[in-house]
């Protein structure tokens, strides 16, 4: 009996007008990026003389409602992985040091999206929203570094923000392939919000925030 009533309610929702009319997106992307540092100029109070950028793959499940024809809202379920590269000119006792560091983060965005039909196949679409990063785990060789000039440091986990947040836009395009699959592929660009680390030595703070860029491609399922 319960068996054919949850068949019956999936059966009744694959006909309902919601479904039919393409109301909800479901999809999976991958996103190389690009990824890298704004702020001050300096790094744990000192001068810094160079910055790479550093190359990253993330990677979402993501979820749209259509609010009206050419308006969605979204959200996922993202793996966001950013990374820092940095040269840092210091004290003479120092010489000149390089600091890489490796930041995985859990990202839900909440973003609105509006599309610019073409043609009944091509979709161009821009999106914005904000990002919510949690902090999953970093690896760094701060620790190594600091040795040279013997002074106290805290540990990885303890170094980093738990939760930062993001700007978050988007251009890009869908091409349907049938009637429910689409393709889909965009640009995007995040920078952050609020710093990422906390204080690396104590008593030395400096306001830097993650910035990236990337190339979304993937798929949509509509329901």
């Amino acid at each position: 009996m319960l068996k054919k009533i949850f068949v019956g309610i999936i059966f009744l929702l694959i006909n309902t007008s919601l479904f039919s009319q393409n109301k909800i997106l479901i999809g999976f992307d991958i996103k190389p990026q690009i990824t890298s540092i704004i702020g001050e100029n300096d790094f744990m109070g000192y001068q810094t003389n160079k910055r790479e950028a550093d190359n990253k793959i993330g990677m979402s499940l993501r979820l749209d409602y259509f609010l009206k024809k050419k308006i969605s809202i979204g959200s996922g379920i993202c793996y966001n992985p950013q990374g820092i590269k940095r040269e840092d000119l210091t004290v003479e006792t120092w010489g000149s040091r390089f600091f890489q560091a490796d930041i995985d983060y859990l990202q839900i965005p909440i973003y609105i999206t509006y599309y610019f039909k073409k043609n009944d196949n091509l979709n161009i679409k821009i999106s914005s929203g904000i990002g919510f990063d949690y902090l999953l785990h970093v690896t760094d060789n701060l620790g190594d570094i600091v040795n040279f000039i013997n002074s106290p440091i805290a540990e990885p986990k303890d170094r980093y923000t738990r939760l930062v947040f993001d700007a978050v836009a988007s251009v890009g395009i869908d091409y349907k392939i049938t009637n429910r699959i689409y393709l889909t592929t965009a640009i995007e660009g995040m920078i952050g919000l609020n710093k990422f680390h906390k204080p690396y030595i104590s008593g030395i703070d400096v306001d830097s925030r993650i910035i990236s860029a990337g190339l979304i491609l993937g798929f949509k399922y509509a329901l």
